[in-house]
């Protein structure tokens, strides 16, 4: 049975766009499925480290921003799921990026 705290805890969405009522609720559970989504890949992958990258790249989440990967990886950080690594790797614009794994 899916934890409700965990549930609450990634449905966070950073409404820089004051969105309200059903729209704000809208982008809520978006970004909360997407949290769930990269969570439940390092779930599956324990011990593993990758970049933002990486994780696009396995979920074959190419229509999705880097940038919304990133943001969901720094929310399960923050939230204490996931932690980032002393591992880099180059990424594709050949700048390294940083790794992270399941805590």
């Amino acid at each position: 049975m899916p934890d409700p705290m965990e549930a609450t805890q990634l449905d966070i969405f950073y409404n820089t766009i004051c969105l309200s009522g059903s729209k704000l609720r809208e982008r809520e559970m978006k970004a909360g499925t997407q949290n769930r989504l990269i969570l439940d890949f390092f779930r599956t992958h324990p011990g593993l480290e990758f970049t933002p990258f990486q994780v696009q790249a396995h979920l074959n989440l190419t229509r999705t921003p880097i940038t919304s990967i990133r943001r969901s990886i720094t929310t399960l950080t923050g939230l204490g799921y996931l932690r980032m690594t002393n591992v880099k790797r180059m990424g594709i614009y050949g700048v390294e990026n940083n790794c992270w794994r399941l805590m």
